[in-house]
């Protein structure tokens, strides 16, 4: 496994930072904010496989890989990773040219095997990527715990540290954009917020922020307004919760 390298490709800096704990408890990787940077680096180095966000600024995911394939001599394989798919799209994204596809958010320990068994030619099926129940709590500790087995408890607290600060932002943009009456842009924000709370484990967080996501995307001002407040007090919880030292005992 040391002698294999993987190329990340995703512009979210919290998922990037993530996969880049992870992956590099078993192996050296490279990280790519766009797909632009992602050719530069297919041109000067071999890689032996990639992960591709989609959702990508300047070239998405889908033209970068098609790019990688005929203008760079990389032939390892590529995974897509995409928030904006469901478990049945696997097939849509093989045919399109991917070696496999990930759903986000991830689960930290099923990642890493994943990754594992990967550059170990024995990849299953990953159509179970992603969670199906999110209880209400403040934070899941099997999804804290599985950090914790690859990150020393400094490195894990200054990922929910930087989750907190990226959310304050965001939610103030959002509010922001409230006033403005911009619910496209409302529903990206909090499209982002779901995304790094399912992947972090911040339960009630990914709940409220789906729902508040929906009702945008539904033009439902009453209850998107409503929710809206609901994340901002659950931002507070969640924030107290993890400045707790207890918080981060094994």
């Amino acid at each position: 496994m040391k002698t294999k390298t993987v190329l990340i490709v995703e512009d979210n800096n919290l998922n990037r930072k993530l996969y880049e704990s992870l992956i590099a408890q078993v192996t050296p990787c490279v990280s790519a904010k766009n797909g632009i940077q992602a050719l530069s680096y297919c041109l000067e180095s071999k890689f032996d496989l990639i992960l591709m966000d989609i959702q990508l600024p300047q070239i998405d995911g889908i033209t970068t890989m098609r790019r990688i394939r005929k203008e760079t001599p990389q032939n390892c394989p590529i995974i897509a990773i995409s928030a904006f798919a469901k478990p049945q799209d696997r097939a849509k994204f093989i045919n399109i040219g991917f070696d496999e596809f990930l759903l986000k958010p991830i689960k930290p320990k099923d990642f890493l095997l994943f990754i594992e068994n990967f550059l170990h030619e024995q990849c299953g099926n990953s159509s179970d990527q992603n969670p199906t129940n999110h209880a209400d709590l403040i934070l899941d500790r099997d999804t804290f715990s599985q950090l914790s087995k690859f990150n020393n408890t400094q490195a894990v607290k200054a990922v929910y540290d930087d989750f907190v600060l990226e959310m304050d932002t965001l939610t103030k943009l959002i509010h922001q954009l409230l006033q403005e009456g911009n619910l496209e842009e409302i529903a990206k924000n909090l499209h982002t917020i779901k995304g790094n709370s399912g992947t972090l484990g911040a339960n009630t967080i990914y709940k409220i922020s789906s729902e508040a996501e929906q009702f945008a995307l539904d033009h439902n001002w009453p209850q998107l307004e409503e929710a809206i407040q609901m994340l901002n007090c659950e931002k507070k919880i969640f924030e107290e919760y993890i400045k707790d030292e207890k918080t981060f005992e094994p």
